[in-house]
């Protein structure tokens, strides 16, 4: 894109030339030059010099200058080089469009209203380590999430006595089917939770999506690793 930068800041820097009747045409054209070259490549001090050493006149550095600083300006986050964005899209930002059913959990481990604290330790946390258990009624209903914060929280000679219910939290969000990726991304880091029930319009819980599924931390430690 040098060549097509060049050329299209001597022809601005021509037209401005003539619409002001200008007497140094030429100092215009190597503005126009060192301002577009300055903000294309958002390096204003670079592309100043090299029109001043091209054309062996040290005088267009001042104007030079200070059109190549403006142009950067304007040009804000933007560059003509993939290297030099401030802002690129990343893992996440290519994810974030796509549906969050892509990685749903469409037959997560669930626990009963009626069990017992105890219960669910044995099963779900001592058994298969879970850290979140979407709470489900016998219709099939989302009740709430069980999370082990919350279940360690209770003095443990009680775990006999107290059922799930009583501690799942009905205070999280849960997104429907038809949710994005970055939906469920700000979802859970407002609420500061690692799991997200996803519930249809009847309230059935459809399945439920983790942050680890969301980011794909395998595909993100290859990348980290090729780079």
């Amino acid at each position: 894109l040098f060549v097509p930068l060049v050329v299209q800041g001597a022809l601005t820097g021509r037209l401005l030339a003539g619409m002001f009747h200008a007497d140094n045409q030429s100092l215009y054209v190597l503005v126009g030059v060192a301002a577009f070259l300055g903000a294309g490549y958002r390096v204003p001090l670079a592309a100043v010099m090299f029109v001043a050493e091209a054309t062996g006149r040290p005088g267009f550095v001042v104007p030079g200058l200070i059109a190549a600083t403006v142009a950067s300006l304007v040009m804000a986050d933007s560059s003509v080089s993939a290297y030099q964005q401030r802002r690129s899209r990343g893992h996440l930002e290519d994810r974030a469009d796509l549906p969050v059913t892509t990685v749903l959990a469409n037959d997560p481990a669930v626990a009963d209203p009626a069990d017992t604290l105890a219960a669910f330790f044995t099963e779900h946390v001592a058994l298969a380590r879970r850290r979140a258990v979407p709470l489900v009624d016998a219709d099939g209903a989302y009740r709430g999430l069980v999370l082990l914060d919350d279940l360690l929280g209770v003095d443990r000679e009680r775990w006999h006595e107290v059922a799930v219910a009583e501690i799942a939290r009905t205070d999280l969000p849960h997104l429907g089917p038809d949710a994005t990726m970055g939906e469920a991304i700000r979802a859970m880091a407002d609420a500061e939770v690692d799991h997200l029930p996803v519930v249809d319009g009847g309230g059935r819980l459809r399945g439920v999506v983790t942050s680890d599924a969301i980011v794909d931390r395998a595909r993100l430690l290859d990348r980290l690793g090729d780079a």
